[in-house]
């Protein structure tokens, strides 16, 4: 299987309890096809509720969506905000079987300019009160977004998501907005005269790709190019890492973007293309040293790793290093790569005959997929 991203790697590996379950649901969804493709050509939806109910026993917090599509309809099943699901959707996805006027997907397309407010409403369950957003650059390499419009505080943040979705597509807002903040603007003019806001679409989509080209061309140059040497490093002290995080024992990180020190020590939300216009992957190393020495007390003994590390991702024209950190359990590596399945070959191999390969483990960085470590040396496992 081609691995296209990361979710690829962990869907493979980690999703093989749910095979069963996925299995059936398509087996129930093939038979149905036919039947489907002749009721939404014809207008009607009737009996799609019953065929969709399979999908329940994968999981029951997976969404899915009916629509059209350039052969004729279709069906996205998707996590939605749920990332920890994303895999088990991708899964769900690579086991489609290729159906004549079917296509699948894992999420949502962008619905277009035209007749948003009416989507809204229908996906929301409420009216749009949102009459103006503007896409900003983030500190963390998102895309914020500065809302105006009429209504409480938090409906309108949970507006500006909705509606963000809509108009970009699921895989846009996932990989791409970030904050919302709220603006004082025309929406109290609006609420006076009584009038609906009116959302401009078009002006919106625009400026986010403007803002998002900007930010695209700001990025690095590849990886593989860079000489961790010579460019000037930042030292940061952790004072503590937030709850839940993949790496809690952190003391000290070292790197040259605080755009990526930001996004990568938070760990929320993490998408690999905010950083990287060259389709690399973000992942760290850990590599357990249980307070003894040499790697707990020698940052030497870790610059030794980083540099082996660097030098078999970037001779090979994947990736290379891109931050280091010591913690009180372990250190901790990051690195981008292009080529997933070639990259943790490479490392495995390199890094085998180490006295602490055993107990390393790798973890991407993308969003619902860094407590789900991969062993360094058997990289088609993924640890549960």
């Amino acid at each position: 299987m081609t691995l296209a991203d990361p979710y690829d790697l962990v869907a493979t590996e980690c999703c093989a309890g749910h095979a069963a379950a996925i299995a059936r649901f398509w087996q129930q969804f093939t038979a149905a096809a036919d039947a489907l493709d002749r009721g939404f050509s014809a207008g009607e939806v009737a009996g799609s509720l019953d065929v969709m109910a399979e999908l329940q026993a994968v999981h029951p917090d997976l969404m899915w969506e009916f629509g059209p599509s350039d052969r004729g309809h279709a069906l996205c099943i998707t996590a939605e905000w749920r990332d920890a699901l994303r895999p088990l959707a991708r899964a769900v996805l690579a086991a489609a079987p290729d159906l004549p006027r079917w296509r699948f997907s894992d999420a949502r397309g962008a619905a277009g300019a035209a007749g948003v407010a009416e989507l809204f409403e229908a996906r929301a369950q409420e009216p749009l009160q949102i009459n103006a957003m503007q896409a900003v650059a983030g500190r963390d390499g998102r895309i914020g977004l500065d809302v105006m419009g009429q209504g409480a505080e938090d409906r309108l943040s949970v507006q500006a998501q909705v509606l963000a979705e809509i108009v970009l597509g699921e895989a846009a807002c996932r990989d791409w907005v970030g904050q919302v903040t709220l603006r004082s603007g025309p929406g109290l003019l609006a609420r006076l005269s009584g009038r609906r806001p009116v959302f401009d679409a078009a002006t919106f989509v625009a400026g986010f790709a403007a803002v998002r080209a900007q930010m695209r061309d700001a990025l690095p140059g590849p990886l593989a190019q860079h000489d961790p040497d010579a460019s000037p490093i930042g030292l940061m002290r952790i004072k503590a890492m937030r709850e839940g995080s993949a790496r809690p024992d952190l003391v000290t990180f070292s790197t040259a973007s605080d755009t990526y020190a930001t996004a990568a020590l938070d760990g929320r939300g993490f998408a690999s293309c905010n950083h990287s216009r060259h389709g690399e992957f973000f992942a760290f190393l850990r590599v357990p040293h249980d307070g003894t020495p040499p790697l707990a007390t020698d940052v030497g003994a870790r610059a030794e790793i980083e540099a082996a590390l660097h030098r078999v991702l970037s001779q090979a024209g994947i990736g290379g290093l891109v931050a280091a950190g010591h913690g009180t359990a372990a250190v901790y590596l990051d690195f981008g790569m292009t080529d997933l399945r070639r990259g943790l070959e490479l490392l495995a191999r390199s890094f085998a005959p180490r006295p602490w390969a055993q107990r390393a483990t790798i973890h991407f960085l993308e969003a619902g997929l860094s407590a789900q470590p991969i062993s360094l040396i058997a990289p088609q496992r993924v640890m549960q």
